[in-house]
């Protein structure tokens, strides 16, 4: 008895020592004689089978991967149909793959410690074999893993640790361990050091994951379902103070900040009166710009003179230049000069300035300066006239003639004609001095005024009969009579004119010829007979509203003030 617990203790301790020794596992070799291999070497703190099982698995793993595969195995750790060196794998262990010269080369166990075993595995494959698994795989169309299926890493190989499983939704994440890439989730890492390791979990346009883990893991897998990240964007348009919608929901009057979240189609929409709407999706990312500006283009605007020109007949309206019948389509935010003519009245200006969309129906209402009147009738018309005259004055006193030359002056004179009828009344003053054979009487002409009525021939002559008064001046010092007989005295005249009115021109040309008599001996007492003055005179008179008509078209137009509206 005592020779048996003697032995079993030299066992116990011992069995270290008659271990196999694994460093053999710890380099893949290279592909030789025809052939690939594959290496495992794996810990385990249970038991020597235990880390037997979990090389085998890594082999399992290490094959399917070759062929994009997922393991098909319902159990935790691998089974094999025989633990003898050379012995050829009967089981399909890859899902949709058929192993053919899958050979078992060499199969050791390592006890370095008293609670830690290492497996290791040594297989070779036929490389002939193994691509004409793959052209058979490629020709029936085998895809690779089925869903669900764990992406496998061999994870540390020079330590003892535990499997750990990562898996993330959504899947395809970086998974770092210790600072080391692993794979993708889903993922199981065959092995992981025992202790604390930094876990890592990175994916595109999602938060990332960073935490502690300690290995083994009190609770398997680790299962993350990441956040979207999210990064701020300023929403703008070209155009400013347009409505932004986001996903449908409205945010109100840009510049509209918004957190969108990375790798995510967000539907932006800007709406306004002023543009056609736009409606664009965009998908943001790190990298993405944080200014979104959204190019808008402004509907057209439109100006309407209908009514206008109802209330405002034989008007022509232009806008730019351009004549406007009813309406018009304008360009957006600019200014347009608008003209309003009409022969008969002075021209009128403005300007109007848009919005995009926006229609104006033009009301504004003016004090017209009237040019020309058609209140008699549409072919008759009146105008407003000044001017003046020269020529000889002949004035008889006392059967003697007096002669002086005289200038008359038409301060203003109204005019009215039609296509046959003339008609003219003028005021203004005369300038004529005659001396009389009496050296002490000097007789002067003043203020007149006269109407004229007749005929006209065509456009531009008219004949005419003239009447009208004058006043006259009379000096007449104490010095020869020993009494002042100064004074004024109107008299009548008449006569007769003619008139021509060149074309396109604002004047006329009037020769005139008048006579007239007064008693200056009851008044003045300085004849003995009545006396007769005669006048001709060559006269040009100005039509202003002509005037005022080709100045206007000739100056600028300039925008009406607002005084104009009524």
């Amino acid at each position: 008895m005592k020779k048996c617990l003697i032995l079993v203790m030299v066992l116990f301790y011992a069995a270290p020592l008659l271990a196999g020794n694994c460093d053999w596992a710890k380099n893949t070799p290279a592909d030789a004689g025809g052939n690939k291999y594959f290496v495992a070497r794996v810990y385990s703190e249970e038991s020597a089978s235990d880390a037997q099982h979990k090389a085998e698995r890594e082999i399992d793993s290490q094959i399917c991967r070759l062929f994009g595969a997922e393991i098909n195995t319902a159990s935790e750790f691998y089974s094999d149909t025989s633990r003898s060196e050379g012995t050829t794998r009967s089981q399909e262990r890859c899902v949709g793959v058929r192993l053919k010269s899958f050979l078992k080369e060499k199969s050791d166990v390592e006890n370095p410690r008293r609670s830690e075993w290492v497996g290791c595995v040594k297989y070779k494959y036929s490389i002939k074999e193994l691509n004409a698994e793959k052209a058979r795989i490629e020709k029936v169309g085998f895809i690779g893993a089925a869903a669900g299926a764990f992406n496998e890493s061999a994870g540390d190989r020079d330590c003892a640790g535990a499997p750990v499983k990562v898996t993330t939704k959504p899947e395809g994440a970086e998974v770092y361990i210790g600072g080391k890439l692993r794979g993708q989730t889903p993922l199981l890492v065959g092995n992981i050091c025992r202790g604390k390791h930094k876990l890592r979990i990175l994916l595109e346009n999602y938060n990332d994951v960073d935490e502690q883990i300690i290995v083994p893991l009190a609770n398997s897998p680790i299962s993350k379902t990441l956040t979207r990240a999210k990064k701020e964007i300023i929403i703008t348009t070209n155009i400013g103070g347009a409505n932004i919608k986001i996903n449908g929901i409205d945010h109100g009057r840009e510049p509209v900040r918004f957190n969108a979240a990375l790798g995510s189609p967000h539907e932006i929409e800007a709406i306004s009166k002023e543009v056609f709407p736009v409606k664009k999706t965009i998908t943001i990312s790190k990298e993405s710009n944080d200014k979104v500006i959204l190019n808008l283009e402004k509907k057209p605007a439109r100006i309407d003179f209908t009514g206008w020109k109802q209330q405002n007949k034989g008007w022509k309206v232009e806008a730019d230049g351009r004549v406007v019948e009813k309406s018009r389509e304008l360009e957006p935010d600019r200014t347009y000069d608008l003209r309003f003519t009409n022969p008969k009245y002075r021209r009128v200006t403005d300007t109007v300035k848009l919005k995009g969309g926006e229609t104006l129906n033009y009301d504004k209402k003016y004090n017209f300066i009237l040019l020309t009147s058609d209140a008699i009738g549409d072919d008759s018309e009146w105008a407003l006239f000044s001017g003046f005259g020269l020529g000889p004055y002949s004035l008889r006193l006392d059967k003697d003639n007096i002669e002086s030359f005289g200038l008359q002056m038409d301060a203003l004179a109204i005019r009215l004609r039609n296509d046959s009828f003339y008609a003219r009344l003028g005021a203004g003053s005369a300038i004529g001095t005659f001396d009389t054979k009496y050296t002490d009487v000097e007789i002067g002409a003043g203020f007149n005024a006269d109407i004229n009525l007749g005929f006209n021939f065509g456009s531009e002559f008219s004949a005419f009969g003239i009447i009208g008064g004058e006043l006259l001046a009379v000096k007449r010092p104490p010095a020869s009579s020993g009494k002042d007989l100064s004074g004024r005295q109107f008299y009548t005249f008449y006569g007769i004119g003619l008139e021509y009115n060149p074309p396109r021109t604002p004047v006329s040309l009037r020769l005139t010829y008048t006579t007239g008599a007064t008693d200056l001996w009851n008044d003045f007492r300085i004849g003995r007979e009545s006396v007769r003055i005669n006048k001709i005179m060559l006269g040009i008179s100005v039509n202003w509203g002509k005037v005022v008509k080709m100045i206007d078209d000739a100056v600028p137009d300039a925008p009406a003030k607002k005084g104009k509206k009524k």
